[in-house]
């Protein structure tokens, strides 16, 4: 048995590159800082990046943290976005890449609600993509103008600057193809996901629920999945753990020689059976206890034989027909 499912796996590989990812948005936004720089001849500590700033050297590090603040609601919106994703979409490799066109016109507020997830993640990548720019010029001036210390200067600043160069590139092409299909698409697995099926949880959830809107489609997609079973157990009177067995008690006339096992004779198995009957009387006649049962191979024949009478037999044939033989005991002398 799995210990998670495919949808929580989805999740921690989502969580992991997004950690992984953290240190170089902070080296790629904060240029001013992790630049090295002259401070009189020798490269500026971290210390001396805030003190005794000009304007210009001011106004650049206020930029470098209003880019990071972007990129932080950046990975606000991919996560909500993301774990949105997953909750609402499966991908189903047997189906084509745009079976979701098909699958969610059953489900209108879905595909809403997916309308307005890609264009905000679109204006967001957008928009933070604009301020890097911006950034990348305003911090190569001010390293490479003011503060220019040699050659490690310019590859730190060409090195670090292309840490998300390339996150900012996929995040805009397809967050615009995913706003221009209407599509489901991943950004953080191994390589790009195209959900194309409703998630199977999700179509669970939205049977049972009633009053769907769009104001509640969110809430419904993004709360955990509470499959309640409902068994109906018809209880037995008395103690569960005893069984009882119903023994019916099987009077055998030895007087009688048409008496007929009901049923196909030839079902009868080769094995011993005991079954109690009425207890003898004073004579010791009229009742048999303890009767085995046993098949005569040579003729086909079911031989009674009693245990108490030990000297009477009924043979019964595989018609059902009986006889009674008296059984004269072997002479040990």
């Amino acid at each position: 048995m799995a210990i998670f499912s495919e949808d929580t796996k989805q999740k921690i590989n989502f969580g992991i590159k997004v950690a992984s990812e953290c240190f170089k948005v902070f080296m790629a936004c904060l240029l001013s800082v992790f630049v090295p720089q002259n401070c009189e001849g020798e490269v500026c500590t971290f210390d001396q990046n805030f003190e005794d700033l000009s304007n210009y050297n001011s106004f650049v590090l206020a930029w470098n943290f209003l880019t990071l603040s972007s990129f932080i609601y950046l990975y606000w919106v991919d996560t909500r976005n993301e774990i949105w994703l997953i909750n609402a979409f499966d991908q189903d490799r047997t189906k084509p890449d745009n079976y979701l066109s098909t699958d969610i016109k059953d489900y209108p507020e879905v595909l809403t609600k997916l309308k307005e997830h890609n264009q905000k993640v679109k204006n967001v990548y957008f928009f933070t993509t604009g301020l890097y720019i911006v950034n990348i010029v305003l911090s190569s001036v001010l390293v490479l103008y003011y503060y220019y210390y040699d050659i490690k200067t310019l590859t730190a600043l060409i090195t670090n600057s292309l840490l998300v160069v390339d996150k900012l590139i996929n995040g805009v092409s397809i967050s615009m193809r995913a706003n221009n299909e209407n599509s489901a698409i991943s950004l953080y697995a191994k390589e790009p996901v195209l959900y194309n099926v409703i998630d199977k949880d999700l179509r669970r959830k939205l049977s049972v629920k009633q009053n769907i809107t769009i104001d509640n489609i969110e809430e419904v997609i993004m709360e955990p999945v509470d499959i309640n079973v409902d068994v109906q157990v018809n209880e037995i009177p008395g103690n569960p753990n005893e069984i009882q067995v119903n023994t019916n008690e099987i009077p055998v006339d030895i007087s009688n020689n048409t008496n007929e096992i009901p049923g196909n004779p030839d079902e009868i198995p080769v094995n011993t059976i005991s079954d109690n009957t009425q207890e003898n009387n004073d004579n010791g006649a009229g009742a048999i206890s303890n009767i085995e049962i046993s098949e005569n191979l040579e003729r086909n024949n079911i031989v009674i034989q009693s245990t108490t009478l030990e000297n009477v037999s009924v043979i019964m044939d595989a018609s059902g027909n009986s006889e009674i033989r008296n059984r004269t005991p072997h002479n040990t002398d």
